[in-house]
């Protein structure tokens, strides 16, 4: 992901209470993020939503065409950060 999408997301997790952010001891350009209390157990309660949704999603699919699927997604993933890094957007 992007930079600045990235903080614009930590920014609101914090600003929420979800998350707590301090700088790393070894290299202050770093910062350590870890779940707070209100974001760990907002994982719990979202996680296996999530979790059901995509075994829902994915059903239909053998284990042959699941595997198909990840491969093409990393792939994706992948080309995206190479065009990213050649100037694409």
């Amino acid at each position: 992901m992007e930079k600045p999408r990235v903080s614009r997301a930590l920014r609101r997790m914090a600003d929420k209470g979800l998350i707590e952010r301090e700088p790393d001891a070894r290299d202050q350009r770093f910062a350590v993020i870890r779940a707070s209390r209100a974001g760990a157990r907002l994982y719990a309660r979202i996680a296996p939503l999530a979790l059901e949704w995509e075994q829902a999603l994915l059903c239909g699919l053998s284990s042959a065409e699941r595997r198909t699927l990840h491969e093409l997604i990393d792939r994706l993933e992948t080309r995206v950060q190479e065009l990213r890094a050649h100037g694409g957007s």
